[in-house]
């Protein structure tokens, strides 16, 4: 959306001053303003070129949008297949804590986001995006990172598990 916007201002159908001055003049912060633009504006359009360039790079077509049924799932907290499940994150948080060696900032990291994706967990509804980027993208790099402990042996578990749970996550994770 945002790169949109810099294409209609490349293309001249939006003047970028004008945009810009409107932006910063509707407040007398003239420099919280523009902090506030750079914020709102440049740097998620930042993060969403670098993602396209990355995509670009690796030769790989921007994913397809997943149809609006499959972008939240609810969740069967009752099903026996979601207590697999969280005994299988449980199981690959243990083993991040047991590996001797590794920086401990990435195990920290890769713990805290399957601990995110067990939050999304316990809502009763949840977007299969959010899960994929925390716990699902986390899952994947532990079981190729540690391939050859019980770490890995474990996300492989679990990522068997969520794609039990919650099926339509095994498309979007094909395109991690």
């Amino acid at each position: 959306m945002r790169i949109a916007l810099f294409r209609a201002m490349a293309d001249g159908r939006i003047d970028g001053v004008v945009f810009a001055h409107t932006y910063v003049s509707s407040n007398r912060k003239v420099n919280e303003d523009i902090r506030a633009l750079s914020a709102q504006v440049f740097d998620p359009m930042m993060r969403e070129l670098r993602r396209r360039i990355e995509w670009s790079a690796r030769g790989v077509e921007e994913p397809s949008p997943v149809p609006a049924s499959d972008r939240i799932v609810t969740i069967n907290h009752n099903a026996p297949d979601f207590r697999e499940l969280i005994d299988a994150l449980d199981n690959v948080q243990q083993a991040l804590r047991a590996i001797n060696g590794g920086e401990p900032d990435e195990k920290g990291q890769l713990s805290a986001e399957i601990e995110a994706g067990r939050k999304l967990l316990d809502a009763p509804r949840t977007r299969i995006q959010a899960l994929t980027a925390t716990v699902g993208s986390a899952l994947l790099w532990v079981a190729k990172r540690f391939a050859d402990t019980a770490a890995g042996k474990a996300a492989e578990i679990a990522m068997d598990k969520l794609g039990k749970v919650i099926p339509a996550i095994l498309d979007y994770l094909a395109k991690w």
